[in-house]
């Protein structure tokens, strides 16, 4: 583990790379927004009117996994499947496959990542527009409902759950379109693209680059992340945020005690896949900077950077294979 005194935050955004041979060459660019933030598509060396379609596909795919899994909605699946009084519920096949991946994160990050805090986000205000720090009590009545300890996966896409339990795919549903929006791409025949969600990113193609971008400072750079096949998902404290008595709250939860996580200021975990990499994330910068360098290293073809609440960064071992400073 590399530890280096940084003062910053990162914000990720991406970039071509100029290289030679890509000299004239301009990216046919998609963007929208969805699921509250900006979605971005990237294509290079592909004709313009087929990107159109084949980003029209992507783009209608990422929208109908905000559809079906937005906690902001009354009437979509995922409504549904947090006000069924029934605790045995069999779901479909997608949802099913997603919960088994949060089961694996919240094994991985010792907790730190849980699906089931939809009663504390809400609690907080965050979802409402109106975050707030609620008291002690209030807090201590909503931590009896919370907690992937009331879920329990069963056979045949049957689910156990509590009732009063609320399930919230915030920080684990933009990896997973990620996931599935880069499958478009590739099986569309796009060789040479960037995919950015939000600041999860992946790419194809040796011509793309994450920059690292001092928080304080526009367009200065710390660095970039090299991304060809592989992608970052970040978590932070400075995008959702509010401060009581001079103290910064964010949209990140702990599970164990209710509060907004403090311990970091950002985590960037980068990995092949997405879905994971987006709850990793999230489930890190709960846990913090010891044990979540811990958790990564513990993990193969997994690289991480943790900012902590102090400033201070720590990369993993193999963080510098992608990474490149100024």
């Amino acid at each position: 583990m590399k530890k280096i005194s940084i003062i910053i935050l990162i914000v990720l955004f991406s970039t071509s790379c100029d290289k030679s041979n890509d000299v004239g060459k301009e990216p046919f660019v998609r963007s929208t927004i969805c699921m509250g933030t900006s979605l971005e598509i990237k294509v290079l060396d592909f004709d313009e009117d087929s990107a159109t379609v084949i980003t029209n596909l992507a783009i209608e795919e990422a929208q109908r996994i905000d559809q079906k899994f937005s906690t902001y909605k009354n009437d979509n699946y995922m409504a549904w499947l947090n006000s069924v009084n029934d605790e045995i519920i069999k779901v479909d096949d997608e949802t099913y496959i997603l919960l088994e991946r949060c089961e694996k994160v919240h094994k991985l990050t010792l907790g730190g990542f849980d699906p089931a805090v939809g009663n504390l986000i809400d609690l907080l205000g965050f979802e409402n527009g109106s975050p707030h720090l609620p008291s002690q009590h209030e807090i201590d009545s909503v931590l009896n409902e919370v907690g992937w300890k009331h879920v329990e996966l069963l056979d045949s896409n049957v689910i156990k759950k509590k009732s009063h339990i609320k399930l919230n795919f915030g920080g684990i549903a933009k990896g997973y379109a990620v996931y599935r929006l880069y499958h478009i791409m590739e099986s569309h025949g796009i060789s040479n693209f960037l995919i950015n969600f939000g600041g999860e990113v992946i790419a194809k193609g040796d011509n793309w680059t994450v920059g690292i971008q001092h928080p304080r400072i526009q367009n200065e750079l710390l660095g970039v992340l090299n991304l060809n096949q592989i992608g970052s998902a970040t978590s932070g404290d400075y995008e959702r945020f509010f401060k009581k008595d001079n103290k910064r709250y964010n949209h990140i939860i702990n599970p164990v005690n209710g509060y907004p996580a403090d311990e970091c200021m950002s985590v960037t975990i980068i990995a092949s896949d997405m879905t994971d990499a987006d709850a990793l994330a999230t489930g890190v910068f709960v846990m913090g900077a010891k044990k979540g360098m811990e958790i990564i290293e513990s993990i193969p073809e997994i690289e991480g950077m943790i900012i902590d609440s102090a400033g201070t960064t720590f990369m993993s071992s193999g963080f510098d294979k992608y990474f490149r400073s100024n």
